[in-house]
């Protein structure tokens, strides 16, 4: 299934209003711009592995990181914990697509996981396992693609026209009192992984191997 892809003028309007406006839906689709470029170097990096460059540990363990702190303990921390808890206090049932968003943040941990083990295992443990740490790695950027495409294209807009003012003004002081990442940590955070994604592309190209870790 594939993922409709945000156009840039759509990315720079995005990235002016989380800036600019005190919108916390704002905010979040600004943060799926980050992760999404994240999405980018994950997977370029792994079709380069699959047609037969070296895997390069330092990469994926700095795309743990980002996931694990920025997207995950972030981003999906202010999901579950301010925006979607504010909609189902007003009323709104815990099931359906709510639930379901809430079901795939739990899969993409799991996935993680998957990578983060590979990356803390031995050489010997990353040789055998490492067609099971690119499969992880390609389901979670699909998988996270098309949660992203879900949430921009029919959840938010529905929840930005069903919550009142005062709805989102709690949704906004909740994200505050659940963490203080800032917009623009969010960004250098991946900036960082997309960096080292295109110095391992570019080393390779280069060297035609890896260089020593």
């Amino acid at each position: 299934m594939s993922c409709a892809r945000v156009t840039p003028i759509a990315r720079r309007i995005a990235m002016s209003r989380a800036e600019v406006v005190p919108d916390p839906i704002a905010r979040l689709t600004y943060e799926h711009r980050q992760i999404d470029r994240v999405l980018v170097a994950i997977s370029d990096i792994t079709l380069r592995v699959h047609s037969g460059a070296p895997p390069d540990r330092r990469f994926f363990a700095a795309a743990v990181e980002f996931i694990e702190r920025f997207a995950d303990g972030s981003h999906h921390a202010k999901e579950e914990g301010a925006l979607f808890e504010e909609v189902w206090a007003v009323g709104y049932s815990r099931s359906g697509s709510l639930a379901c968003m809430t079901s795939q943040h739990e899969m993409g941990r799991e996935l993680t996981q998957m990578i983060k083990q590979w990356v803390n295992g031995s050489g010997q443990y990353r040789e055998a396992h490492l067609n099971e740490m690119l499969g992880a790695a390609v389901h979670y950027t699909d998988l996270m693609w098309n949660h992203m495409a879900t949430e921009d294209g029919a959840i938010f807009p529905a929840l930005q026209s069903c919550l009142s003012t005062e709805s989102l003004a709690r949704v906004l002081a909740r994200y505050d009192q659940l963490e203080s990442t800032r917009p623009d940590e969010f960004r250098l955070a991946a900036d960082r992984v997309v960096g080292l994604g295109a110095a391992a592309s570019l080393e390779h190209a280069i060297t035609g191997e890896a260089l020593p870790r």
